[in-house]
């Protein structure tokens, strides 16, 4: 087996089995199946594969050998969410030269992806196949199945041969990198898409958040005090455990909140000093994925968490007059006054302390 020592050998069975994507190449003068196991369930497996790709999040590697690619051609180490909008129909750049490309022709989360190219007279299918297996007292694992099929080839041996074990570096190297990923990354936490702006108008349930009974002149108090109960949260031993896969931990809901202070902080100073600014775009999920929140220290998210409140509190302090009348707009064009959007910020953290209330 040509992959036996590299630890991507698929079974048997798996080679037998009929694979969605068959159908692109229906009578294959080749046929290369890879097969591995990683330690994490088929949801948490998916959008890594999904977003696999020249331009895209790249070739996993592990570390001993990502060392020697330059640092801009090294594959990310986390979920982005702009990669995993994938669609049949779309098409994606390759490594197999210039113009080359690969077609996406089923996306069946998280069972199938399946891509078709040409590269000069030869038609190709690649099929990723994830398959949930439950080992016995263990939690559930992944087997990834990988088939790559073509015709016409015309020096078969030569595929059989270099092909094969080129076939089997690339797939085992990227097994690796990205079990290497699953073991230090978390699940993505679920995306926040909502529009929250209505929490100006009337009560939230979540929290029990209600904005009208609160005068401007107690935000900052207010602010202080959400942030040092999310501050205290931190102390337990529990700070960084998620209570789901995909929810995040005291610690991370901190490094958001540290990071909104700092966020609306800098918007009321643009509403000050200019009149009806657009506010740059702050991705707040991407930023939890690139800042790597569940890495980070509880004592020092602690420490910086108070400073970015009294930062913002303090400016909010110094508003007087007409100034909390004074606009700005996101470029959604929500509309805000530095009142309201003080207001905001205080839902935001009121109800992260609700979220990370046992």
């Amino acid at each position: 087996m040509p992959g036996a020592l590299f630890g991507v050998t698929a079974s048997a069975a798996e080679i037998a089995a009929a694979l969605p994507g068959d159908d692109v190449v229906p009578d294959p003068d080749v046929v290369m199946d890879r097969a591995f196991t990683l330690d994490a369930d088929p949801e948490t497996v998916w959008p890594w594969l999904l977003q696999l790709g020249k331009a895209r999040a790249g070739w996993y590697l592990p570390r001993r050998v990502e060392r020697f690619v330059p640092r801009s051609r090294r594959a990310i180490r986390h979920v982005d969410a702009r990669w995993l909008q994938l669609r049949p129909g779309e098409v994606i750049p390759d490594y197999g030269g210039q113009d080359a490309s690969f077609e996406a022709v089923r996306v069946e989360a998280p069972v199938v992806l399946v891509y078709r190219s040409r590269r000069g007279r030869t038609e190709l299918s690649w099929a990723i196949h994830l398959c949930q297996v439950r080992p016995p007292g263990r939690p559930p694992v992944t087997r990834v199945q990988l088939r790559l099929r073509l015709a016409p080839v015309r020096h078969r041996w030569l595929a059989r041969t270099a092909g094969e074990a080129l076939d089997v570096l690339t797939v085992a190297a990227m097994a690796a990198g990205l079990k290497e990923r699953l073991a230090t990354e978390p699940p993505a936490a679920e995306p926040d898409a909502k529009d929250w702006t209505w929490v100006l108008d009337r009560r939230c349930a979540e929290c029990g958040f209600e904005p009208r009974g609160i005068d401007r002149d107690e935000l900052p108090a207010l602010i202080r005090s959400a942030a040092d109960e999310i501050r205290a949260a931190l102390t337990k031993p529990t700070a960084s455990d998620r209570p789901a896969p995909r929810v995040w931990s005291p610690l991370e809901y901190a490094c958001h909140v540290r990071d909104a202070c700092v966020v609306f902080g800098e918007r009321v100073r643009l509403m000050l000093d200019m009149d009806n600014p657009v506010f740059p775009n702050w991705d707040q999920d991407e930023t939890a994925l690139t800042e790597r929140y569940w890495e980070q220290q509880p004592t020092a998210v602690g420490n910086e968490l108070t400073a970015a409140a009294e930062r913002v509190a303090m400016r909010l302090a110094a508003v007087s007059g007409d100034e909390w009348r004074r606009g700005g707009r996101r470029s959604n064009g929500s509309v805000f006054t530095v009142e309201s959007l003080g207001r905001y910020l205080l839902h935001d953290l009121v109800h992260h302390v609700h979220d990370i209330r046992p």
